[in-house]
């Protein structure tokens, strides 16, 4: 099996992208309010050669603009162990607690962490998805499981030793990283939270909303979708609901929630996905069927280079502003509220009562 620098099983050689380091952020974030920090990350994110956070720096900004106060790490523990024993007293057949422990065992089975310490990784994970569900307005929504556990990787990596994999099994190591993944996951779902609301709304209106850009930005892509029956609402469903963690590469994830976590913001969700079917566009033209597009869509972008998904959704970012973007996403939303109605509480149930099939 091979690896990436975040665990995460490859099929094949993985990247590490390292820029920005010498705009050493923690230096210029010092003594800075959360708002003052998040314009000085964007400014380094909209460098042309940079657009990533420095990755030995990506931690603690992502800590850094996560709320509207500073982090505090025994603030965060004593909430997040408050939370624990709540979620430890719910009955095992809540709708919270059952989901739960579902999905623990679905999670990147073939990550390096779950591989060396089963025991010890799915606990920490469900000890960031317990408490944050009972915070949370939605409760407990599947594909939370994904963010989560990317989360707790990236924290969990931040120190690790190249041949030495002890480091997985220190269980100081495990609870600084499940309280920092607790604290930053929690603002996440402030910003991608509607999509995992009890009416998915918002996920079925902005699926749709992409397949309008799609139209009007690859009517040629669009087009064969149409000819051959392919849903790309479905495919785009698991993209947005599980930010990109069960497709892209762990590098262009990072690249994505490095612009989702200091805008919050989901724009960047729309220009990334532009940019897998620019990328994809020869490919997907090539394919026959419905079968071979949702294939390609689900399992075959792995691969996409770092720099070509940065450079591709950073043309679209130009391309289309944020407010042509709002306009777009709104429009969809009225429509599909005013048709939808109760029906997309089925939709909801059924990603709720363990159907993983969009996973």
């Amino acid at each position: 099996a091979m690896y990436d620098h975040l665990g995460f099983w490859v099929a094949g050689p993985s990247e590490n992208v390292d820029v920005g380091a010498e705009y050493k952020c923690e230096e210029k974030l010092r003594g800075l309010t959360v708002a003052e920090s998040r314009n000085e990350l964007l400014k380094v994110l909209q460098l042309p050669d940079v657009c990533f956070l420095p990755s030995k720096e990506r931690n603690y900004c992502w800590l850094t603009v996560s709320h509207n106060s500073d982090f505090n790490y025994a603030e965060a523990e004593a909430l997040l162990n408050e939370q624990w024993e709540k979620y430890l007293q719910l009955d095992s057949a809540s709708p919270i607690s059952s989901q739960i422990k579902l999905d623990l065992e679905r999670t990147f089975p073939k990550h390096q962490w779950i591989q060396t310490d089963q025991k010890r990784s799915l606990l920490a994970l469900e000890r960031v998805l317990g408490p944050a569900s009972l915070s949370f307005t939605g409760g407990y929504c599947q594909s939370m499981n994904f963010l989560a556990f990317f989360l707790l990787v990236c924290f969990m990596y931040e120190n690790q030793y190249e041949e030495n994999l002890e480091w997985l099994e220190n269980e100081e190591n495990i609870q600084q990283a499940t309280v920092k993944a607790f604290y930053v996951f929690e603002s996440l779902l402030e910003t991608v939270g509607e999509y995992h609301a009890k009416s998915l709304i918002r996920t079925i209106s902005d699926t749709t909303a992409f397949e309008c850009l799609i139209r009007d930005h690859f009517p040629a892509v669009y087009e064969h979708f149409q000819e051959h029956g392919v849903n790309i609402t479905l495919c785009s469903t698991s993209w947005f609901m599980a930010l990109y963690t069960t497709v892209l590469s762990s590098q262009n994830v990072t690249f994505v929630w490095d612009w989702l976590l200091v805008e919050r913001k989901t724009d960047i969700l729309f220009y990334a996905a532009l940019a897998v079917i620019g990328y994809s566009k020869d490919n997907i033209l090539e394919c026959s069927d419905t079968v071979d597009c949702s294939t390609l869509l689900k399992d075959n972008l792995a691969h996409i280079p770092a720099a070509e998904l940065v450079r591709l959704a950073m043309e679209f970012k130009s391309k289309i502003s944020s407010d042509e973007l709002e306009k777009i996403r709104t429009d969809c939303y009225r429509d599909k509220k005013t048709r939808i109605g109760g029906n997309s509480n089925e939709k909801r149930h059924s990603i709720h009562a363990g159907n993983s099939s969009i996973f």
